[in-house]
């Protein structure tokens, strides 16, 4: 029995359901007990009740090990994702849907986290994570990656295209949109999300398609909050050529390799010159001249904006 088919249980199937009405029955079992065999049945039942509540709660434990959940958002953790993404995948060799998985991340959760209280980011956190769930389709599994990112196996009940995971996302995105009620004020909340599917990547396994949807989802973030990105192996090649890049642009600055491009700035009212704006570019010893939607990802995540702006500043300076 598949992985996916227990967490579908799990999450609100018959015998969850049963279990948790076996003590709800225990006191209509005594009664009848005593009523059917007077005091003799009532000790009969009250010898068999523990063995019965034992086995209840225990299946209940049993679950619980089985399908460990983030303690915050109960939502299922990594671990579980990743056994059902893996065993999604493992049938790809064999030429059937090789599965699909979807990156949720909250945008600006930097800015939310400053919400006064605990107990306000921890709702922000646990809306969404509950939303989440009642959004997705019954067989689909959402999960908690860390603090506000979230992850979706999808089902392979229905073969997925690119249109199909977009209509998913989007149909996500509009349920987690809801304003979020946080003491007397309304926060809204807008998500960034990146899909993978199995058929676009070689041979994957459950976490190449994770790294691959949440490559999706930085690009995602790129382009704005809200978007949606779909992989592919050109988004892939961009981030690697990212993080090249990231690694070479202190030594670009000491190596003296950034250079300014000076753009006029003309009157709309009588055409005459009016300044000159400073534009950045990177003169890279190979690849040549790097424009700043290239670079300036890589130079803001390593901390160096402000001396890419005071080295424009200076040739600025020089220059007049």
């Amino acid at each position: 029995m598949s992985d996916r088919f227990w967490v579908a249980r799990s999450l609100g199937g018959k015998d969850h359901l049963r279990r948790a009405l076996v003590p709800a029955f225990m006191p209509a079992v005594f009664l009848a007990s005593f009523w059917l065999a007077g005091e003799q049945g009532l000790i009969v039942a009250a010898i068999i009740a523990p063995f019965a509540l034992a086995i209840s709660i225990g299946g209940e434990q049993t679950d619980l090990r089985g399908f460990m959940t983030d303690p915050l958002t109960g939502l299922y953790q990594r671990d579980r994702l990743m056994r059902i993404l893996n065993d999604d995948t493992a049938t790809w060799d064999k030429g059937r849907q090789g599965g699909a998985a979807l990156v949720v991340e909250i945008d600006g959760f930097r800015q939310i986290q400053e919400q006064p209280g605990r107990e306000a980011v921890e709702r922000i956190l646990r809306t969404p994570a509950h939303r989440l769930r009642a959004a997705v389709r019954d067989d689909d599994v959402p999960a908690c990656l860390e603090g506000p990112t979230f992850a979706v196996a999808l089902s392979k009940a229905e073969r997925l295209d690119i249109n199909g995971i977009v209509g998913i996302a989007n149909r996500l995105q509009i349920a987690l949109s809801e304003p979020i009620a946080v003491d007397a004020a309304n926060i809204y909340v807008t998500v960034s999300i990146g899909g993978a599917l199995a058929s676009r990547l070689d041979h994957p396994d459950g976490l190449d398609l994770i790294e691959a949807a949440t490559a999706a989802m930085m690009d995602a973030q790129r382009q704005g909050p809200a978007a949606i990105r779909i992989y592919s192996e050109a988004m892939r090649q961009r981030i690697r050529d990212r993080k090249e890049l990231s690694h070479e642009v202190a030594e670009a600055m000491e190596r003296g390799e950034y250079l300014p491009f000076f753009q006029p700035q003309v009157s709309a009212t009588d055409g005459r010159l009016i300044g000159l704006e400073t534009l950045a570019r990177w003169r890279h010893p190979t690849r040549g001249i790097i424009s700043p939607g290239e670079f300036l990802p890589a130079v803001e995540s390593s901390g160096l904006m402000d001396r890419l702006g005071e080295i424009m500043v200076y040739h600025a300076l020089a220059a007049l």
